[in-house]
């Protein structure tokens, strides 16, 4: 996407001027002013770069004060810990897909089919717990695929696309199932990969956490990142600087399909069943998280710990609300509001993306 253009020497200041064109006026001025207003300005940037931190933090106080007993134990941080892992690789799915200049409407309907898949093959004569982990991926990779193919080869809209792939994908599933809950036959390795303790901590936290890294370096110190985010910001001028834009699209769409066949597998391993109406319900919150970290840590550039720390924004918020007896709709509706504030407060460095 569009990188801003910055001053060495902070907000306000001006290029091209040197003390020449000083006026009187501006002569006269105290020489504690500038230091003062440098000062100003870096905490202005320290706030709005870090925003979503301070916001986690004054959540945790705010609702560690309202409710002391329930909200700020062990047994409720594990259980927050452990029910965002799934949302935090989705919202990975989501945002590498965006960073190339992209949308992947499909990734909640991926993760459905995956864990559909491995439920099946588990069942199966020729199921085993890796030949089923196996086939989910392989069926992740193949819809992120067929994503790729749609919207870098033959250049159809990636909202069209994808969201057609997901249709396809949810009258799929319940021809698999017959409309019906799997629950026999899962091996029993995958509820091991997502629940088993280290250093009590369930597995699946550790891998999110290996997962998010991956990302991060992927996206933040890779040439490869660096090039998905020139095509975000304008695929014309990255066809000049010589970057395969296909390519780029093509890994992006691919990435985000065995995300979310991760996603997937977490679901089936914690869960313990696949359910054909399992996935969509990620999307929102996947995107109101990417959105809403766009605003943080690099203002106007989506990113990986903008988008994790929105995510725990978000879930620290609904459950200090669901411990105060909130209902249960209030989580979309939340959502909801975070995805436009999100999309709003990012202004204008998301434009060339959302445009697109």
């Amino acid at each position: 996407m569009p990188a801003r253009a910055e001053t060495e020497n902070g907000a306000g200041s001006v290029t091209g001027t040197d003390s020449g064109d000083l006026t009187p006026m501006a002569a006269a001025v105290s020489p504690d002013a500038s230091p003062r207003a440098g000062r100003v300005g870096l905490v202005r940037r320290y706030l709005t770069r870090y925003s979503l931190l301070v916001l986690l933090v004054f959540l945790i106080v705010l609702y560690s004060i309202l409710k002391p007993s329930t909200f700020l134990t062990v047994t409720n941080l594990q259980s927050m810990l452990l029910q965002q892992t799934v949302p935090t690789v989705i919202a990975l799915a989501v945002l590498v897909p965006i960073v190339a200049g992209g949308f992947d409407l499909s990734v909640g309907y991926v993760l459905g089919f995956t864990a559909i898949v491995g439920a099946k093959v588990g069942a199966g004569a020729i199921g085993s717990g890796f030949t089923a982990i196996a086939f989910l991926l392989v069926a992740g990779l193949a819809a992120g695929g067929l994503n790729a193919i749609l919207v870098a080869k033959l250049r159809i809209s990636s909202f069209i696309a994808t969201l057609g792939v997901g249709l396809s994908l949810s009258g799929i599933m319940l021809g698999l199932t017959g409309g019906q809950v799997l629950y026999a036959g899962i091996p029993p390795v995958i509820a091991r990969i997502s629940l088993t303790p280290i250093l009590g901590i369930d597995a699946s936290v550790w891998l999110t956490l290996v997962i998010v890294l991956l990302v991060y370096y992927l996206l933040a110190r890779l040439p490869l990142g660096r090039k998905m985010y020139a095509v975000g910001g304008n695929e014309q001028v990255a066809r000049l600087a010589a970057i395969n834009v296909t390519r780029i699209k093509v890994i992006a769409f691919v990435l985000a399909g065995l995300l979310s066949a991760v996603g997937g597998l977490l679901t089936l391993g914690q869960v313990g069943s696949a359910d054909p109406s399992t996935g969509p319900e990620f999307l929102l919150p996947a995107f109101a998280a990417v959105f809403l970290g766009a605003t943080s840590i690099r203002p106007g550039f989506f990113n990986v710990w903008g988008t994790v720390l929105a995510i725990f924004v978000l879930a620290v918020n609904f459950s200090g609300l669901t411990l105060l007896g909130a209902p249960y709709w209030i989580s979309p509706v939340i959502d909801g509001i975070v995805l436009v504030i999100g999309v709003l407060v990012a202004g204008k460095g998301l434009r060339g993306v959302l445009s697109g």
